[in-house]
């Protein structure tokens, strides 16, 4: 049979040594709290008279005292992350406004969350404003042993489902990671940009003569926004956007057809998303470009010339989360786009 001895410090004294007494007036729960939670990141979740979910509760538990992922000497301390991050990518469930559950690819560019019907898909279903997000987190499963958790906005709830509560933690630590640091630069305001927190915008479209000496210049393959479509290419690389012609030998004062921004972009690998070889994924505000070359080695060669243009142009930056606060969210007066009534 177990007998517990823990009753109080300062009531039960009888039950206790004098070395358990000394150990606990030692290690105390501030001089604890401040080993054991001296660099937590103010985007993690922890439980709360807010946040009752048992799952918070575990997960704070283990990586507070079993992973010990907020100690001084870890190794990789998690309140350090290189911003802004790649694209967070995959599956997840939603409830529509019909409260009808469909299975979505969804995509984390910046400080917005889109959401796709299909991964090769160009331009998506809905677009959220990670800035506006607060969350609420379940129990436990649901009755199809999915965790259903809520993404609340300024004028919508969106209900989203994952398939473990692993990969629900994982999400939600990201979006408020991404919402920590772009509501921190809005309030900037005149410097945002400089930091990194650009949009949407239209690039000046150059004239294939005004564009000088390309940074690199060739034929891919590109699908088309809304039907598909595969289609050659001429494209341009210039010091801060991607530019591409119809025609394959442009007369001087041609203009292009298209022009993506590099500064707000990001380079992946598109293979697994399309289901053709030698593709690249470019991430941007609002669409994702779909770009295919003629081999393994030119593949390589577009990426690598890509990438360094967009490091140039929006560099990483190491950013310390567990020295900041985590900022209460932008209320907007606008609702988040929405499509997705199929």
């Amino acid at each position: 049979m177990h007998q517990s001895v823990v009753r109080s410090l300062l009531l039960d004294t009888e039950c206790w040594d004098d070395d358990r007494i000394d150990f606990m007036v030692e290690h105390g729960n501030a001089k604890a709290k401040a080993l054991y939670e001296a660099h937590t990141p103010c985007w993690y979740l922890r439980p709360s008279a807010e946040e009752d979910s048992a799952i918070v509760r575990e997960n704070w538990i283990r990586a507070k005292y079993e992973r010990k992922e907020f100690i001084a000497e870890s190794k990789e301390p998690a309140c350090i992350s290189a911003m802004p991050e790649k694209p967070k990518e995959g599956f997840l469930w939603k409830a529509n406004r019909s409260k009808v559950w469909q299975k979505r690819y969804f995509v984390l560019h910046g400080r917005y969350l889109y959401y796709f019907k299909s991964p090769s898909d160009s331009y998506p279903k809905g677009t959220i404003d990670v800035c506006e997000l607060t969350f609420k987190l379940p129990q436990g499963p649901d009755s199809n042993r999915r965790y259903v958790f809520e993404a609340h906005a300024t004028n919508r709830v969106f209900p989203l489902a994952t398939e473990s509560p692993e990969e629900m933690i994982e999400w939600v630590h990201t979006i408020k990671r991404a919402a920590a640091y772009y509501i921190t630069l809005l309030a900037l305001g005149p410097q945002a940009e400089e930091l990194g927190l650009r949009g949407e915008k239209e690039v000046l479209k150059l004239s294939f003569q005004q564009m000088g000496t390309p940074v690199k210049a060739g034929f891919l393959t590109k699908q088309g926004g809304r039907w598909q479509s595969w289609n050659k290419r001429l494209f341009v690389i210039t010091d801060d956007a991607l530019f591409y012609f119809r025609r394959e030998r442009p007369d001087p004062p041609d203009l292009p057809e298209g022009a993506i921004a590099l500064d707000t972009c990001w380079v992946g690998d598109g293979d697994s998303k399309t289901g053709r070889q030698h593709c690249i994924s470019l991430v941007t505000p609002g669409r994702i470009y779909f770009l295919c070359a003629s081999s393994a080695i030119e593949k390589q060669e577009w990426m690598t010339a890509l990438q360094e243009q967009c490091n140039k142009l929006n560099p990483q930056r190491l950013v310390d989360f567990s020295q900041m606060d985590q900022p209460a969210p932008i209320r907007g007066s606008s609702d988040s786009k929405d499509e997705d009534s199929d």
